[in-house]
């Protein structure tokens, strides 16, 4: 997310709490990278001070994402004579996310378990999801 001023107003940015950020600068531009490993809520606040209720409301925060479901678990052995394959990796989802100020739920979808004896397939992971998107 490119966490810039507005015209004016340089130092008035956007916030995101319930995260905590990692500080990123690539030719010359500040982005924000939120890494979000379980579920929770993010909060997006507009620039405080500046703007009045009704200027905010029509405002909207641009951020990339990328969702990235759980992975399937791995097949299981037939008393360690033959090896289980492993398990797939989750279905991924990415994008740009016009966001305005409020509350977002992030799920983050739990990885599948594995396979148990006897040629046992992998149970399949959990879907992750954020701004109404679904992995």
């Amino acid at each position: 997310m490119r966490n810039g001023g507005f015209s004016g107003a340089p130092n008035r940015q956007w916030q995101v709490t319930g995260v905590t950020p990692t500080s990123i600068t690539d030719h010359g531009l500040n982005y924000k990278c939120y890494d979000i490993t379980s579920s929770l809520n993010i909060v997006v606040v507009g620039p405080q001070g500046i703007y009045n209720a009704a200027e905010l409301a029509d405002m909207e925060l641009m951020m990339e994402f990328m969702i990235l479901a759980g992975g399937g678990g791995g097949g299981s052995s037939n008393n360690y004579q033959a090896a289980g394959g492993g398990g797939a990796p989750g279905g991924i989802k990415f994008g740009v996310a016009a966001l305005t100020i409020g509350a977002y739920p992030i799920v983050v979808g739990a990885a599948g378990a594995g396979g148990t004896t006897g040629f046992n397939n992998g149970s399949n992971g959990g879907d992750s999801s954020a701004f109404g998107i679904t992995a």
